[in-house]
């Protein structure tokens, strides 16, 4: 029996709060095709919508978040991979904020602050 191993990250994306409906959909169509461009399999997405931010970003106090919950196969994975994605989300400019965490070290954080 073999398992496929794959590295796992937790992209937190914040868009604009003032795009209408019709292109915050369009803009959430783009990324998860960015995504999936990449060779990313979205696994969960969940959808916050507007929240306030902790500070303005770009004259903006809110920010639409979607989280998005990807992988990809370690034997594809290559070590450019997410600056190549992250210097493509940086030209969007619906995209006020975003982060890419490895959900391995997430976990590991989230488990050491609960001892």
């Amino acid at each position: 029996m073999s398992t496929k191993e794959s590295k796992k990250y937790e992209l937190i994306i914040a868009l604009k709060p003032t795009l209408p409906e019709n292109v915050r959909l369009g803009t959430q169509k783009k990324l998860e095709g960015m995504i999936k461009e990449n060779g990313f399999k979205i696994f969960n997405t969940d959808v916050w919508g507007k929240r306030y931010l902790a500070f303005p970003i770009n004259k903006h106090q809110e920010g639409y978040y979607i989280i998005y919950k990807v992988e990809k196969d370690l034997l594809q994975f290559r070590h450019d991979d997410i600056s190549k994605f992250s210097k493509a989300l940086s030209l969007l400019s619906e995209v006020i904020r975003y982060g890419i965490f490895s959900l391995k070290e997430y976990t590991m954080i989230q488990s050491q602050s609960n001892i």
